[in-house]
């Protein structure tokens, strides 16, 4: 991200307190910020008074979430299709829409 759109970022967060506008990982990276009490001392001095640590923390939290939430969609629709052919109703459907002999 530039620096141009971070310090626009930050006007705009810091005019109307609030991570709407923002995007996804935007948000993400605030709300992660906040967690880490972090936050104040972003909206007052920028990202970049933040330590190497703090920013790595903060990135690794965030690529720790992002895959949580593959792991999720993934897992979602396996279930689905394990539930499904518990009930067997993927059977019957098959059953029914072949052709009769």
């Amino acid at each position: 991200m530039s620096k141009n759109n971070t310090k626009k970022e930050l006007k705009m967060i810091r005019n109307s307190m609030s991570l709407e506008q923002l995007s996804k990982d935007q948000k993400m990276k605030y709300e992660i910020a906040k967690e880490l009490g972090l936050y104040d001392k972003v909206i007052e001095h920028g990202w970049k008074s933040l330590s190497a640590k703090e920013t790595g923390k903060i990135g690794g939290i965030m690529t720790r979430k992002k895959k949580e939430e593959e792991r999720e969609k993934k897992r979602g629709v396996s279930v689905e299709d394990i539930d499904t052919d518990i009930d067997g109703i993927n059977d019957v459907l098959k059953h029914e829409d072949s052709p009769k002999l």
